[in-house]
Formats: structure tokens, sequence, C-alpha cells
């Protein structure tokens, strides 16, 4: 099966301010949900999406991709599903299946993430 695994993180939260790069054991949220998707899947099939530049220097050292969405994509009522197809163009894949890590769910296992990607995909 052909993956692309979704990561998105917007920096404008208005509950807990850049909480995506929140400390959580001496790294951030963000890295947390990129070492578990690297767990699973390549460097090249992880995908993050945010409208921070601080955030894509912040993963630039873990090797996967990361891509500026547009302001219309970083408010308050812009859907997820929206972001992760923007994401799925920009990606020029052509990968059947999308899966999303979310970032502020930091408490899974490579089990939870296997279960998701080979028994529940999403199909685009």
């Amino acid at each position: 099966m052909s993956y692309i695994v979704s990561i998105c993180a917007r920096s404008g939260s208005k509950g807990v301010p850049n909480k995506n790069i929140s400390d959580l054991f001496g790294l951030p949220l963000i890295k947390h949900a990129i070492l578990q998707a690297q767990e699973v899947f390549s460097r090249e099939e992880i995908w993050v999406s945010t409208d921070s530049e601080q955030y894509c220097s912040l993963v630039k050292d873990t090797g996967v991709n990361c891509i500026i969405r547009e302001n219309n994509l970083a408010d308050d009522v812009a859907s997820k599903i929206d972001v992760i197809r923007d994401l799925y163009i920009k990606s020029n894949s052509n990968s059947k299946y999308v899966i999303d890590i979310d970032v502020s769910a930091p408490i899974r296992f490579k089990k939870d993430i296997l279960i998701e990607a080979f028994n529940n995909p999403k199909i685009i």
C-alpha cells in the first residue's frame, strides 16, 4: 500500500499558544508525532503542514517534508480535511491512502498507528 502521513500543526492556537511546540519530556509535541510516524513510515512519506516558518525550522533535522499552508487554511474556521487535501496536492503524491497523526494527542503507540494505517485507511 502507498501512504502519505499528514501532521498538521497550526501555530495560532488561542487556547494554548504554540501548543504544538510545547515541551513534553524534553521534546516539542510536534517531534513526538514525527518520531511516532517514523516508527512505521519512511521520512519521504511524512508531511508536516503548518503556517509557521519556525515550526518548519524546528522539524528540519527530522528529515520529513514541511510545507507552509495558505493563510485561509490557518485560521480558526479552517477544516482539517481541507488542510490535508492541500498537503496532499502540494506533496505531488500518488499515494492512495492518507494517515493523519494528531500533534496534540501524543499518547499513542506504534501499534495504534499500525491499526489505523492497515485496518482503517482513508481512501483519497
